[in-house]
């Protein structure tokens, strides 16, 4: 079964800064500018996770590692921050 099924599934809650694709889980991880990161499934184009990476600083970049296992998110600050992609926002 192929995950690449849908051409459009998303709705974000804010304006959109990044989306990248979870290579290992058939998902799309997107940024918002509200800083809400959010994970969809390919396949029924349902958000299966969503969460605040970010509640002081205004994000503004966000990637996702070739293998799907770190996430980096950039802030207007000029920091980023790098977690892994199980372990943001606990």
């Amino acid at each position: 079964m192929s995950c690449l099924r849908r051409k459009r599934i998303l709705c974000c809650s804010a304006s959109l800064i990044s989306a990248r694709y979870h290579p290992s889980d058939c998902q799309v991880i997107t940024l918002s500018a509200d800083g809400r990161l959010s994970y969809w499934e390919l396949s029924s184009g349902q958000e299966v996770r969503a969460l605040s990476v970010d509640k002081h600083r205004e994000v503004t970049a966000m990637d996702v590692d070739g293998a799907g296992e770190k996430i980096a998110v950039g802030s207007e600050d000029s920091s980023i921050k790098v977690n892994g992609a199980n372990s943001i926002g606990k």
